[in-house]
């Protein structure tokens, strides 16, 4: 490719634009707004008003899921803290059976609640 054209981007169009002028312009009134082909026309304030709801609506809803997965993750590293020193006495004395039994059914419990 080319860098050194005109200052033109490959795959620019250049498009011709009319302004269409209406017959009842009264005189001494400002020209009505033209909006461009690639220009997107001014947002009136109720349009804002929406976006800036639909924004504090989508926050909230990241928050409550937020607060949903803190949760969650808080209770399984609290079960990790105290599952640990289980496993430890499990391995280092591994004929102490109840150890072995709590661990087994906390694990069950907490697989089949998620």
């Amino acid at each position: 490719m080319d860098s050194s054209r005109s200052g033109k981007e490959s795959g620019d169009i250049a498009i011709p634009v009319r302004e269409v002028k209406s017959s009842k312009l009264v005189k001494g009134a400002p020209p009505s707004a033209v909006v461009r082909l690639g220009q997107t026309p001014p947002a009136s304030g109720w349009k804002r008003g929406v976006g800036i709801i639909d924004l504090i609506l989508r926050i909230y809803a990241i928050y409550c899921c937020y607060k949903f997965f803190l949760a969650g993750n808080a209770i399984t590293c609290a079960y990790l803290v105290l599952s640990l020193p289980f496993s430890i006495v499990c391995i280092v004395r591994p004929h102490v059976i109840g150890g072995r039994m709590l661990l087994l059914i906390f694990d069950t419990v907490f697989l089949s609640s998620k």
